[in-house]
């Protein structure tokens, strides 16, 4: 996918889409920063293969997002997304263990970010400190913003999926969601995966935040 520039936006899209950027470098800091001493043992850092771009492939009607790699995929958030090379350097990580992939609809000033994190998660237990750190770094970061709520905090670790559901309101404007998916190969390095919607309330991302699959 080749990246674009946002078209020309409202002063109010402007504003909302300048707190969504601050929002994620926040979630930046307090998340993927934060999670180096929960990192399995063992190099993990990524290869060139395992920092290639995500794929856009049509199956059944439906446009996916699938990594050539690591082999997993998530729903395509929409035509109204475009890569955005300003999203992934709001995120400001230079971790060798992490690639960030990300996507924005300027429109309706909503962004999705995509990180894969090698060598983390592998345990319910490191999943879980993995989802407390990132709700303690935006807590400790937008400390004394009014409105400031944590909707959902929540990891679901079965035969089926291994998932952690974050969701954190900031005011009445935006919302952040996450769904981290913890990933165990075997003979290999485990790694989570981050898909990360910040956008205006609603719940028009849960399919896409679902639809997970490796």
């Amino acid at each position: 996918m080749q990246s674009s520039a946002p078209p020309p936006a409202s002063s109010s899209k402007r504003a909302l889409l300048g707190t969504l950027f601050a929002l994620l470098g926040v979630f930046a800091v307090g998340g993927v920063g934060a999670f180096v001493f929960f990192r399995s043992k063992g190099p993990a850092r990524l290869t060139k293969a395992e920092r290639a771009p995500l794929l856009v492939v049509d199956e059944g009607g439906q446009q996916w997002l699938r990594h050539p790699a690591f082999g997993f995929a998530i729903l395509h958030p929409g035509p109204g997304f475009r890569e955005s090379a300003e999203v992934v350097k709001a995120m400001g990580t230079r971790d060798p263990e992490t690639q960030t992939y990300g996507f924005m609809e300027a429109e309706s000033a909503s962004v999705v970010l995509v990180s894969v994190m090698k060598g983390m998660g592998g345990s319910e237990d490191a999943l879980k400190a993995h989802l407390e750190g990132v709700l303690k770094g935006v807590q400790r970061s937008l400390a004394g913003q009014l409105g400031l709520r944590t909707l959902t905090n929540e990891v679901v670790w079965d035969a089926s999926r291994h998932v952690g559901r974050l969701s954190v309101a900031v005011g009445g404007a935006a919302r952040v969601d996450v769904a981290a998916y913890s990933v165990t190969r075997k003979g290999k390095a485990p790694f989570i995966v981050n898909v990360t919607v910040t956008a205006p309330p609603s719940d028009r991302f849960a399919g896409l935040l679902a639809s997970f699959r490796s």
